[in-house]
């Protein structure tokens, strides 16, 4: 699914018994793939939905790192969830 800003909320086709096995994957879309390593956080599981953000990661120094989300179609993401 296309990335928003905020994050995407995929709910899911049939509720879970129990919470899922969530994986996700990230396919750039509109950013250089040389520019920014990307992460991405599950801000929320339910056992019928799950929200994702997905963040640009950059070296501001040797000590810090800098974690801003990524904007809208920036990214894709990729869902997969499995359980009971």
């Amino acid at each position: 699914m296309d990335y928003t800003s905020g994050g995407v909320v995929w709910t899911f086709d049939m509720p879970f018994e129990q919470l899922p096995v969530v994986c996700v994957g990230v396919q750039l879309s509109s950013l250089p793939d040389s520019i920014y390593p990307i992460s991405h956080k599950i801000v929320s599981l339910t056992t019928t939905s799950v929200t994702i953000k997905v963040y640009k990661v950059e070296l501001t120094d040797l000590r810090d790192l800098l974690f801003s989300e990524c904007a809208t179609n920036d990214v894709v993401v990729h869902i997969t969830a499995e359980g009971e």
